[in-house]
């Protein structure tokens, strides 16, 4: 988990951060389309498929459509915790 860039929005690390609509939110205010990915092979291939913008995130949240990802979140940790920060990769419809 070194190197991740989020902190859990409850403070965790002594820090709080201010969560943007559009770019991040917590676990909690994800929507239930989409399906979390930890497996490190899958976490690998997103990283490759991502390039330079899958960052240090250890897990995703990912939803497919027609074989291609239409919205992926990073997340650190792969224990997704209700106030775990996630940010956005891909918008949904991009």
């Amino acid at each position: 988990m070194d190197g991740c860039p989020l902190f859990d929005a409850s403070g965790e690390r002594g820090r709080t951060v201010k969560l943007s609509q559009n770019k991040m939110r917590t676990v909690a205010n994800l929507g239930q389309h989409l399906q979390l990915v930890t497996d490190s092979q899958d976490v690998q291939a997103i990283r490759e498929y991502l390039g330079k913008d899958a960052g240090n995130y250890d897990a995703f949240f990912v939803a497919v459509q027609d074989g291609e990802y239409t919205e992926v979140w990073g997340m650190c940790g792969i224990v997704p915790y209700n106030s775990k920060l996630v940010s956005r990769l891909i918008p949904q419809g991009e």
